[in-house]
């Protein structure tokens, strides 16, 4: 151990050279007296290493890709600072990011950490990575002020909540390491600052969204499912918002209404999965046209509905996959032994070997 101070920040990265730069020259120009940056190369086949070395930071680094809850759990080991602060490699914070977070926690001692959010500022072309952009923004602040889940992209935990937590979950949270912490933490102990924010530098494609997306919707199904038991104790902490839930609601309902396309007469109940996007993400357009104007809050709603049908397939895959799983696992049912009959006797069973 090699404590530098009562902040670590820790910067996981595979293959992000091409934001780094700007993500770690804003936190050494944000990064409060005595702390320390330590970035953990998970594997990366780019230059990310080599831009590391250009700052004042430590480097770790993964012989090989172990996915980027494992870097974070290397990289909060580097040192026993009492605050551990997480930053994406594509996160470019504001520079009274950091301060504000741990300021939040010497206000309250008893919680466990505390959320920065993303800002609405895009410097990353294109539209599919402003309705992203714009929709996580949104989303965090309709969790609230107070939840059991920390935004990874930006945000400081003490190191006694990491200990509690046993670290991140590297083998059930590649997309949903911020879901883990809903089933260690007591719920509201991470509080949000929504002034403390940073710019999120990723571009985003309509083939990235849709993986992406079903990649939560797999890996929240693994996680709800691994904490059964925590769930059930604490229900509040399993959906933090509707719109997410509500729009694959709604496309599983499409799903099970297309057997009745055949039949004229019951093709109107497919208005009900309709308008059920339409009440889910409603606020949602209506929030991206003050903040984005009416060019992309008119596609806020067809987006946020092949979102929830991504999520959808992502629950499904991986339902199926655990039942597939559990059919393997399980032992094979032995029926009655049939003894052959020859000449009106039972054959000699052959001697052991």
């Amino acid at each position: 151990m090699h404590p530098m101070g009562s902040l670590l920040v820790v910067v996981p990265v595979r293959d992000g050279a091409n934001t780094l730069p700007r993500c770690l020259d804003a936190l050494v120009r944000a990064l409060p007296a005595g702390a320390e940056i330590v970035v953990v190369d998970d594997g990366s086949h780019d230059a990310s290493a080599a831009v590391a070395a250009r700052f004042p930071v430590r480097l770790v680094a993964h012989a090989q890709s172990r996915g980027a809850s494992a870097a974070r759990n290397t990289g909060a080991a580097a040192s026993d600072a009492a605050l551990v602060a997480f930053v994406d490699a594509d996160v470019v914070v504001r520079p009274d990011a950091l301060t504000r977070l741990v300021a939040v926690l010497a206000a309250e001692p008893e919680a466990s950490g505390a959320n920065g959010i993303l800002s609405l500022d895009l410097s990353t072309p294109g539209w599919m990575s402003a309705f992203a952009n714009t929709s996580i923004h949104y989303q965090h602040l309709c969790h609230g002020l107070r939840v059991a889940s920390a935004f990874t992209s930006v945000c400081v935990l003490r190191r006694t909540a990491l200990v509690k937590m046993g670290g991140w979950e590297a083998d059930t949270s590649r997309y949903a390491d911020d879901v883990a912490t809903r089933w260690h933490l007591p719920p509201g102990s991470i509080l949000l600052d929504v002034s403390a924010q940073g710019e999120h530098l990723k571009r985003v494609s309509v083939t990235g969204l849709l993986k992406h997306r079903f990649n939560i919707g797999w890996f929240y199904f693994n996680s709800i499912v691994s904490h059964w038991g925590q769930v059930r104790e604490r229900p509040a902490t399993t959906v933090l918002a509707l719109r997410y839930p509500l729009n694959t609601a709604a496309a599983a309902l499409s799903v099970a209404l297309l057997p009745v396309m055949a039949w004229a007469p019951a093709r109107p109940a497919m208005l009900l999965p309709a308008a059920l996007f339409v009440l889910a993400n409603s606020r949602f357009a209506l929030f991206t046209l003050r903040a984005r104007g009416a060019a992309e809050a008119l596609i806020a709603i067809p987006l946020s509905t092949i979102e929830g049908f991504a999520y959808m397939f992502g629950i499904c895959a991986s339902a199926t996959m655990r039942v597939w799983r559990a059919r393997e696992r399980a032992p094979t049912a032995v029926g009655p032994v049939r003894v052959p009959v020859r000449e009106g006797r039972p054959e000699e069973p052959p001697p052991d070997a």
